[in-house]
């Protein structure tokens, strides 16, 4: 077999170099959140919050929050018929302001059973009503602390 030349053998080690890169970067979305708790306005004249429990949780500050409420009841009327009834609020706080919604949607209230720690939660609001909840699960977020 023919050995390579340096020319040859710089250019095979950055090809590989650069697939590894790739491959890394393909593993998973990161969270490119501003800040601990990022609060935006939307192009609709609504609000943008994006934050994680576990990140504001590890913070050296105090100013930054985030949480999610819900409670469901049932409640079975004379007729014997069951009248459910949900209430979510949501809240997030960061140095520039703070924000509260809520939504009697069961959709967004399904949409925070089993948060974990490394969840990035997106919240949509529009005046004081959560329109919309997203909730990012990735294995590409930021390493955890030793």
């Amino acid at each position: 077999m023919k050995a390579l030349s340096n020319g040859r053998r710089a250019r095979l080690v950055s090809a590989a170099m650069l697939i590894g890169f790739v491959s890394a970067a393909g593993a998973g979305p990161r969270y490119n959140v501003p800040g601990v708790v990022s609060i935006t306005v939307d192009g609709n004249g609504g609000l943008v919050v994006q934050g994680t429990l576990g990140e504001v949780r590890n913070s050296s500050g105090s100013v930054h929050s985030i949480s999610c409420s819900q409670t469901r009841g049932e409640v079975i009327n004379a007729n014997g018929q069951i009248s459910r009834s949900t209430m979510v609020i949501c809240q997030a706080r960061n140095t520039e302001r703070a924000v509260i919604c809520v939504s009697s949607s069961e959709a967004i209230a399904n949409a925070l059973n089993g948060v974990s720690n490394d969840a990035l939660l997106e919240l949509h609001i529009l005046g004081s009503s959560c329109q919309d909840i997203i909730v990012y699960e990735s294995s590409g977020t930021i390493r955890k602390a030793a």
